[in-house]
C-alpha cells in the first residue's frame, strides 16, 4: 500500500499540465503558479501548503519549480492520501474487530460488506456464498471464517 505507482498515462497528464504553465517554456514554473497547477491535476492545496512546497521542494532556490520537483511533491501527495485512506481501514477494521485476535469474523465482515455495497447504490444484499467466496479469495484460498487486516486491505482495493 505504500508503493506508489503511477501510469505513463497519468505522467503524461501531468507533463501536459505543468507544460500548459512553463509560460516561457523553459523546464520551469513560476511558483505564483503552483496553486493553479494543482488544481489542474486535481489536488487542493492551500496558500499556506503553496509556500511550504516551495521551501521544501525547490531545492535549486530559484522561485521557480521543475517537473522533476513537482512530481516529487505530486508523490508525497498522492501517498499522505494513500496514508490517509489505510488509516480510514484501520478504523473500520477496529470498530469490528473487538478481539486480541486482529482478525474480524465471518459475521462482522458481512456487516462492513453490506454496509459498502449499500453506500455504493448496489441494490441487492450480497449473498452468504458471495462473502465465503470474497473470504476465500482475500485469504489466498484458504476455507476460514476470519479476515486479517492486510487481507482486508487488499480485498477492499480489488474490489472497490
Amino acid at each position: 500500500m505504500n508503493n506508489i505507482n503511477i501510469s505513463d498515462e497519468k505522467i503524461n497528464f501531468f507533463k501536459s499540465a505543468f507544460e500548459t504553465f512553463d509560460k516561457d517554456k523553459d523546464g520551469y514554473i513560476d511558483l505564483t503558479f503552483l496553486i493553479d497547477l494543482m488544481k489542474a491535476v486535481k489536488l487542493e492545496i492551500s496558500q499556506e501548503e503553496s509556500s511550504t512546497i516551495i521551501n521544501e521542494l525547490d531545492v535549486e532556490k530559484n522561485g521557480k519549480l521543475s517537473f522533476t520537483e513537482f512530481v516529487l511533491f505530486i508523490l508525497r501527495k498522492y501517498k499522505e492520501e494513500a496514508d490517509k485512506e489505510l488509516d480510514d481501514y484501520k478504523e473500520v477494521f477496529r470498530l469490528f474487530d473487538n478481539t486480541d485476535s486482529n482478525k474480524i469474523s465471518f459475521d462482522k465482515f458481512k456487516v462492513i460488506i453490506n454496509g459498502i455495497s449499500e453506500k455504493l447504490g448496489l441494490v441487492d444484499k450480497i449473498t452468504d456464498e458471495d462473502i465465503e467466496q470474497m473470504l476465500k479469495e482475500a485469504n489466498n484460498n484458504e476455507q476460514t471464517k476470519e479476515l486479517s487486516f492486510e487481507n482486508f486491505v487488499k480485498m477492499i482495493n480489488k474490489k472497490f
